[in-house]
């Protein structure tokens, strides 16, 4: 083996602490681009806390709660404290309704049939014989001189069929996503909330079996057993606490970026680091470190009250996943193939951080850069993409309700005991 000499140790050297500068620059980028991402975040959050306060009015109205004003202004009245609860029926009673409109239990509320075509709708009337380019009549080899009713029908016959076919694979598809459990938890929100956000095309990969027949040279054959990565369109619902849009847009299609909340366990978090894409460095880092306390979840605590619950505490990493503007540099500095040549042109992207840890980031998957989320509102809100639900249209009924009854129930324990009335100007006859 011949030595090496003092230029091809130096040059080795050289290219060896290039590569670390290198790594070093881009590690530096990375955790920068996390930091930004997670005080960006956290400023959102805190930008939706006034719709989190009438959501947590609302939450307490569906679930004959007063809010904790009205119970410590009740409690030193020491009057009747009754809730008279017709928010939850009014609410779930236009649930079950919208949910039997728009998804019907014996048929599907959507179908795919090929569009009128209006030159083909002539076409397939006339009787004039189809032609070629030279002008001369077309003819088939059976000798039959088609005409252009014959194309038009042809035409029209393929577009049906066709159309039947992607009909059944996108029901099969549904079918196999819950869409319709989906879309009824999305009502549910909608009504409680006054919205529900459903996300979605997803592409879940999901593990299947297949046996299959092989043949060795002597002609044994033996079934075996195949694993095979089957990759399918999904949907699912997010949880209004965890969706936080650009709360300068109106609309959602004037987003101009999403945040997505994930509250996940270490045994989740490795589960992600299995998945194509994320970093599984970044993430073995986060998992060395302890849970940060100071998380943006501070509605579980109030949730867990309403139902009677003690605060546990929460132990569970907040995983951010970001859609919208991000540079090239950054994009490169997690990895990313960016194509352009111009640093500062600005993609669409993709990343998932926690603990200020990027783990995964890529560009928008879809061709045409749209968000991954759809909102329903059962009422739109002219300043806000989170419209009012049921609890907040019928507040002020709710409050006279409640009131009337309460003072109902009052008079009646004042009127059922001993009623004695003294006075000096009675005389006894």
């Amino acid at each position: 083996m011949p030595e090496e000499n003092y230029d091809d140790i130096y040059e080795r050297d050289n290219a060896a602490e290039a590569e670390r500068k290198q790594a070093q620059l881009l590690a530096e980028k990375l955790q920068g681009l996390g930091n930004r991402l997670h005080a960006q975040a956290t400023d959102n959050a805190k930008k939706r806390s006034d719709v989190e306060n009438r959501w947590l009015e609302d939450l307490r109205q569906y679930n004959g709660k007063y809010d904790p004003t009205d119970e410590a202004a009740l409690a030193v009245a020491t009057g009747s404290k009754l809730f008279v609860n017709l928010t939850r029926n009014k609410t779930n009673a236009f649930v079950a309704r919208v949910t039997d409109i728009l998804f019907p239990t014996d048929d599907r509320n959507w179908a795919i049939k090929p569009t009128p075509v209006p030159l083909l709708r002539e076409m397939s009337k006339s009787e004039e014989p189809l032609a070629n380019d030279d002008g001369s009549p077309f003819i088939t080899e059976e000798g039959v001189q088609v005409e252009q009713r014959d194309l038009a029908q042809s035409v029209m016959d393929d577009a049906k069929e066709a159309s039947e076919k992607m009909q059944t694979v996108i029901d099969d598809q549904l079918t196999e996503s819950g869409y319709n459990a989906v879309a009824r938890d999305i009502i549910h929100d909608a009504g409680v909330f006054g919205t529900g956000i459903i996300k979605g095309p997803l592409v879940l990969g999901k593990t299947r079996k297949k046996w299959t027949k092989q043949t060795d040279e002597q002609g044994n054959s033996v079934h075996v057993i195949e694993l095979m990565q089957d990759l399918n369109p999904s949907c699912e619902r997010v949880d209004p606490w965890d969706f936080f849009p650009d709360m300068t847009a109106r609309r959602l299609s004037d987003c101009e970026f999403i945040f997505q909340r994930h509250s996940l366990t270490n045994k989740a978090l490795r589960a992600l680091a299995q998945q194509p894409g994320f970093m599984t460095d970044q993430i073995a880092a986060v998992l060395k470190m302890e849970t940060d306390p100071s998380n943006t979840a501070t509605h579980l605590a109030e949730l867990r009250a309403i139902s009677g619950l003690t605060d546990l505490g929460n132990k569970r990493h907040e995983v951010w996943e970001y859609h919208g503007p991000i540079d090239k540099d950054d994009l490169e500095a997690c990895g990313c193939e960016v194509d352009g040549e111009d640093p500062l042109q600005v993609f669409n992207g993709v990343i998932w951080f926690t603990e200020k840890h990027v783990i995964k980031a890529q560009i928008n998957p879809m061709d045409t850069e749209e968000l991954p989320y759809s909102v329903f509102n059962i009422e739109t809100d002219d300043a806000s993409l989170f419209g009012p639900g049921i609890p907040r249209l019928m507040r002020n009924s709710q409050q006279v309700m409640c009131a009337t009854w309460r003072m109902t129930m009052d008079n009646a324990g004042l009127s059922s005991g001993d009623q004695i009335v003294i006075s000096n100007e009675i005389e006894p006859v």
